[in-house]
C-alpha cells in the first residue's frame, strides 16, 4: 500500500513536464531523461491508484489511442529490413515511437486543466529566454546558454540549427498569444499592457524573422490562416493577428537579408536541395513500401553525399521512408484528426483560448514538418505529442465551454 497521494504523484509528474520543456532550450539528454521518468511515473500511478487507472481506461476507446496504437505496432515492424541494425532500429523505435506514444497517454491521463494554464506561463518565460538570448547571440556573438560563439550568418540560440530554432519559435509563439499566461484582459481597455505585449510579441516576432527559416516563416503565416478559418466570431485577437501578421511581413520585406532569403526561395536551386533529397526518400520508400526501410535508417542510406545532408528535410516523408506506408497512413489521420478536432468545434463556435492556442502551435509545428524534420530531433520531438495531447485534452472541454471574448 502506498503512502502518498495520487495528488502528490502528479504534483511531481507536473515537475518533470515542466523540465521537460525546459530541456527543449538546454539539451536534449534533459528532454530524454524527464521523458523517460514521466512514464515511469505514469505507470506507477495507473498500477497503483484508482484514479490514474480510471482515467486511463476511459481513453481506450478513444480513436486516437487507436491510431497511435497503431503507429507504434506498426512502426515496430520497421527493425525487419534493417539487416545486421536490428538492435539500432529497435533503439530508434523505442525512442521515437513507443516513448512519443506513452508520453501523450501520461499527459492525458495525469494533466488537468491548472496543470495545461501552468504550462502556457512556462511557454511565455521559455520563449522570453530563448529570444533574449538569440538577440545577444545576434549583437554580441555569443549565445549565453550553451556559451556558443556566433559562427555562421543565421543565428541559433541554444539549438544545433537555425531550423530547430525556428520551429521551437513559431510552436510556442500561439501558446504565448492565446494562452492564458496573463490575466484576461481587454486590449482596448488596458493601454498600457497592450503596448507591453505589443514590444514582446514584435521583439519575439523579429527574431523568428533572424533565424532566416523560411519553413518556420511560412508555418507562422499558416497559424494565421488556421485561425482565420477556424474562427468566425468578433474576437479582438482577429485584429491583433493581422496586425501582428503585416508586422511580421513588414520586417522581411524591409530588412535586406531577410527579403533576399525570402526571394531565393523563387530562384534556381532555392529549394536548397530539398527535391533531391524528397526524390530520394520516395525512391527508399519504394525500396520497401510495406514496413519502410528502418526506422532511423534513412539518415544512415539513403541521402546524397554530396549535399552533405543526413535527413529528407521533411518529416511526412521520412516517416514514409523509414517506417512504410501504414505507418505513414496512420500518422497522416493522427495529425488530420487532431487538427481537424480542432477545427470543427471552433468553427461550431465553442470558442475557447487553450483550444486555440495548442491547435494553431500543432498546426504551425505541422506545416513546418514539410520543410524539416523537428519531429526526429532530440530536443523538439517530445514536443508533436506535447501539442496534440493538449488539443486532445483541451476538446474535450469544447462543448461545455462558452465563447470567450477577450
Amino acid at each position: 500500500m502506498l503512502k502518498c497521494s495520487f495528488s502528490y504523484i502528479r504534483k511531481v509528474f507536473t515537475g518533470f513536464i515542466f523540465l521537460l520543456m525546459a530541456g527543449m532550450v538546454c539539451s536534449g539528454a534533459i528532454v530524454e531523461v524527464f521523458s523517460l521518468l514521466s512514464i515511469l511515473l505514469w505507470g506507477i500511478a495507473v498500477l497503483f491508484f484508482e484514479e490514474a487507472n480510471l482515467r486511463f481506461r476511459n481513453i481506450l476507446h478513444k480513436p486516437y489511442f487507436v491510431l497511435m496504437s497503431a503507429i507504434v505496432g506498426f512502426s515496430f515492424f520497421s527493425f525487419i529490413p534493417a539487416g545486421d541494425m536490428k538492435l539500432y532500429v529497435l533503439k530508434k523505435w523505442a525512442s521515437i515511437w513507443l516513448e512519443g506514444g506513452l508520453l501523450l497517454l501520461s499527459l492525458l491521463t495525469m494533466f488537468d486543466e491548472d496543470d495545461w494554464r501552468n504550462l502556457l506561463k512556462l511557454a511565455v518565460v521559455l520563449i522570453s529566454i530563448v529570444s533574449f538570448d538569440v538577440f545577444l547571440q545576434y549583437v554580441l556573438g555569443y549565445d549565453i546558454i550553451r556559451h556558443r560563439s556566433f559562427v555562421g550568418e543565421n543565428p541559433t540560440g541554444p539549438f544545433k540549427h537555425y531550423n530547430n530554432l525556428g520551429g521551437f519559435l513559431v510552436s510556442f509563439i500561439p501558446l504565448v498569444i492565446f494562452g492564458r499566461a496573463a490575466k484576461d484582459i481587454e486590449f482596448k481597455k488596458d493601454w498600457d499592457l497592450w503596448f507591453v505585449m505589443s514590444f514582446f510579441y514584435v521583439f519575439v516576432i523579429s527574431i523568428l524573422v533572424l533565424t532566416f527559416s523560411r519553413g518556420s516563416w511560412l508555418a507562422f503565416l499558416g497559424s494565421v490562416v488556421f485561425y482565420f478559418l477556424a474562427c468566425r466570431g468578433r474576437h479582438c485577437e482577429k485584429r491583433y493577428l493581422v496586425l501582428m501578421a503585416l508586422v511580421f511581413l513588414g520586417i522581411i520585406i524591409g530588412y535586406g537579408p531577410a527579403k533576399d532569403r525570402a526571394e531565393l526561395t523563387f530562384k534556381k536551386g532555392g529549394d536548397s536541395g530539398r527535391v533531391i533529397l524528397w526524390k530520394n526518400a520516395i525512391n527508399a520508400f519504394k525500396s520497401s513500401p510495406i514496413v519502410g526501410v528502418g526506422t532511423g535508417m534513412y539518415n544512415k542510406r539513403y541521402f546524397p553525399k554530396q549535399l552533405l545532408r543526413n535527413y529528407v528535410h521533411n518529416c511526412f516523408l521520412q516517416v514514409l521512408a523509414e517506417n512504410g506506408i501504414f505507418v505513414f497512413l496512420f500518422f497522416m489521420l493522427l495529425v488530420f484528426y487532431t487538427i481537424f478536432l480542432a477545427w470543427y468545434n471552433l468553427i461550431r463556435g465553442y470558442y475557447h483560448r487553450e483550444l486555440l492556442a495548442f491547435s494553431m502551435a500543432f498546426a504551425a509545428y505541422c506545416i513546418g514538418s514539410f520543410f524539416d524534420v523537428h519531429f526526429y530531433t532530440s530536443s523538439l520531438g517530445m514536443l508533436f505529442w506535447i501539442l496534440v495531447s493538449g488539443v486532445i485534452f483541451w476538446n474535450s472541454f469544447a462543448k461545455e465551454a462558452t465563447r470567450e471574448v477577450l
